[in-house]
Order: C-alpha cells, then sequence, then structure tokens
C-alpha cells in the first residue's frame, strides 16, 4: 500500500468506528463460511477437531500472511487502515504471528472437553 517504512512522526492510529468497520467487512467476507461450519458441526460428530487444520491454515493465512504482504486484512485495507510496528516499518511475519496468538488463545481456549467451540 505504502513504501516499506513510514517515519514514527508521520503514524496516525485508527479510531473506533475505523476499526469496527474493518472488522465488519472482515466478518462478512468470512460469512459465507458460517452456514457450512453450522451444518457440518450438526452432521459429523467430530467436526471441531476435523475442522481444527483448516482453520488454522486460513486464519494463519488471514491473519499473518496478508498482513505482512499487503498490511492488513481486505476490511483494513478498505478501511485505509496499515498495520505497521512501532517504528512506521512494515510489520515482519514474526510481529505479526506475535499480534495473532492472543486470538488465538482466547478461541483455543473456550473449546470444552468435548471439543464443541462455543463462540
Amino acid at each position: 500500500m505504502h513504501s516499506d517504512s513510514i517515519s514514527a512522526d508521520q503514524l496516525r492510529y485508527a479510531g473506533f468506528w475505523r476499526r469496527l468497520g474493518a472488522f465488519g467487512i472482515d466478518f462478512l467476507i468470512a460469512l459465507p463460511l458460517a452456514p457450512i461450519v453450522i451444518w457440518s458441526n450438526s452432521r459429523f460428530k467430530y467436526f471441531p477437531l476435523y475442522s481444527l487444520g483448516p482453520i488454522t491454515i486460513w486464519n494463519l493465512f488471514y491473519n499473518v500472511y496478508l498482513v505482512r504482504r499487503f498490511g492488513g486484512t481486505p476490511g483494513k485495507l478498505v478501511m485505509r487502515t496499515e498495520i505497521r510496528s512501532l517504528d512506521g516499518s512494515a510489520v515482519g511475519y514474526g510481529a505479526a504471528l506475535l499480534r495473532y496468538l492472543p486470538e488465538t488463545s482466547v478461541v483455543a481456549t473456550r473449546v470444552d472437553r468435548t471439543g464443541d467451540a462455543s463462540f
């Protein structure tokens, strides 16, 4: 989107409404998968277990690769919000992964003993 580095004094933080809009767009992108997940979860006992790999790969692609490659998810880019390091440089894979890990740990702790995810 921009050059690889922006000076720290040029950074502007996105406000609440811009972030909410970006989240909403990302939500709408993932929404078509919901009926498939709901149907599969009701049909197949071990669907939460079997879907763990594909969901993890999708989330890593969406939240790590796209952040590293383009500076944000599609929702963030549409809302003109770019993810940068504190010094203004582009985020690397390590930083993008660290940024994504808290979300992953929250989702992982919501899976109960039967393997059902309570989202």
